[in-house]
């Protein structure tokens, strides 16, 4: 089969990505409640898990407790999705080419370390909030591409999505839900109709299974133990949506490669001169220095102190300049790339915005919010109007910013990694001298990158079966398991 050249060059550039990334997953280390193995250890064991804990998240949490402890497969899964949620943010907001590839790339990987932690080294955080997106993005995608003839496999390939899709975290449940039902309304006088709907009833068979599932029906009446609707009459509301608000700006205000992407797409709008786009750059900059340098604790609003209220009042005031230079910009393009940005932009809203009157919320729940904005600024970037040699730069730039972040990031986990390998060693040792105090090596992240890694209760579930009652473990640090070892 011939491959135009342009079309293989691009297939290349993804394979080297999903290779690169598969390398970095390799050094992700189990973090949290990925220790529960015990569960784990056989298909039984993981259905089990999914039905009795898992709050309507079936398939989410089913492949996060089976394949957290299979790590060859888990690695090059996780490499595929990741692989796949860039490709599909290139290709939605258009035509697939390397500068959006590359500037996807440097995005998706470059998110704040809060999001890194909980929606990609985790595991159950990934199968429940990363995997949901490559499903809700390739619906998308395939229902844009076949908008006219629709070949009889689809309807079963996106039916299965569609349903396949709900039985993940409840934010991208709604989110794909919404979706779902937009997607009919705009394909009503194409011929992709009849697939829109058999996407859409698939997707409400899907919510309706997540939402009544044992545990999660709980959750309108805040009986659920995990997740809870805002109670506390309309006061209670009110600040529980203040709280969630707070945090997820704390969150994107960390997710330093986004703003910077930012500053180059709103920097170039044309038709202004240099003097505004000047002014338009340091106000930016100035903006997202203070809100990434200042650090805001959402939870304890009665103990707030001035550097707090300057936070909060710095995050409000870069959204409203982020939105205003956003409709600003929409004026440059025609009117399909207009709504096709505005989708993308109200899509991120509506997700975030269904996290204020829920609670607790984490990091990992706003990854389809920044999916979404990456997608938006993916097809704000005006690339074609660029002098070609301005844009050989532009990517020769984002791809070495690239390289060298991945560098970091490798280099980073390579020693989480080496210190992970070390303390489950140490635990089997123990374990097999039948001590009943099990000492547990402390993973180091002082880079911040990774979710509760020294859950001593995971390892209570992964190794305590079959042994004395009486057995308990304690965290040690590397220095204090050096010390021990020299000293036995």
């Amino acid at each position: 089969m011939y491959i135009p050249k342009k079309e293989k060059q691009i297939l290349i550039c993804i394979a080297l990505i999903y290779i690169l990334i598969t390398i970095l997953c390799i050094f992700f280390v189990n973090t949290h409640d990925d220790y529960m193995m015990y569960y784990g250890k056989n298909i039984d064991g993981s259905v089990k898990y999914a039905s009795e804990i898992g709050n309507g998240r079936y398939i989410g949490n089913f492949l996060g407790n089976f394949l957290s402890q299979r790590k060859v497969l888990n690695t090059l899964i996780k490499g595929l999705v990741i692989t796949g949620i860039i490709v599909l943010c290139s290709g939605i907001s258009g035509e697939i080419t390397f500068t959006k590839l590359v500037v996807c790339t440097f995005l998706m990987l470059g998110t704040g370390k809060q999001i890194f932690a909980e929606a990609y080294v985790w595991s159950h955080g990934f199968y429940n909030y990363a995997m949901p997106i490559v499903f809700l993005l390739l619906s998308i995608y395939l229902i844009q591409k076949y908008s006219s003839a629709v070949p009889l496999g689809m309807y079963f390939l996106t039916s299965l999505i569609g349903f396949a899709q709900m039985l993940f975290s409840e934010n991208t449940t709604v989110i794909a839900l919404i979706i779902a039902a937009f997607s009919l309304w705009i394909c009503y006088k194409k011929g992709s109709r009849k697939l829109c709907v058999v996407y859409l009833i698939a997707a409400i068979l899907g919510v309706i299974i997540c939402f009544e599932g044992p545990n999660i029906s709980g959750t309108a009446h805040n009986i659920d133990w995990y997740r809870e609707v805002q109670g506390g009459g309309i006061t209670g509301i009110i600040w529980g949506a203040f709280y969630n608000a707070v945090k997820i700006g704390e969150v994107f205000s960390k997710c330093l490669f986004l703003w910077i992407i930012s500053i180059f797409v709103f920097s170039t709008e044309r038709g202004i001169g240099t003097a505004r786009k000047i002014v338009r750059v340091v106000m930016m900059i100035v903006l997202i220095t203070v809100n990434y340098l200042l650090t805001i604790d959402a939870a304890h609003i009665s103990e707030y102190e001035i550097k707090d209220y300057i936070k909060i009042a710095a995050m409000l005031l870069a959204a409203a300049y982020y939105i205003y230079l956003l409709f600003r910009y929409l004026k440059c393009f025609d009117l399909h790339k207009k709504l096709m940005i505005i989708a993308a932009i109200t899509i991120a809203v509506l997700s975030a915005g269904e996290l204020l009157f829920v609670s607790p919320i984490g990091p990992r729940c706003v990854l389809i919010t920044y999916t979404f904005i990456t997608i938006a600024i993916s097809s704000m970037l005006q690339l074609e109007f660029l002098p070609e040699k301005k844009l050989n730069i532009f990517c020769a730039v984002i791809a070495c910013a690239a390289i060298a972040f991945y560098g970091i990031r490798l280099f980073e986990f390579a020693e989480i990694y080496k210190i992970d390998n070390l303390r489950i060693s140490f635990i089997e040792e123990q374990l097999r001298e039948s001590n009943n105090e099990i000492y547990v090596i402390a993973l180091p992240d002082k880079h911040e990158l990774l979710y509760e890694p020294n859950n001593c209760e995971g390892f209570e579930y992964t190794f305590n079966t079959g042994t004395p009652e009486d057995m308990h473990f304690t965290l040690i640090s590397l220095e204090q398991y050096e010390n021990y070892i020299s000293q036995n």
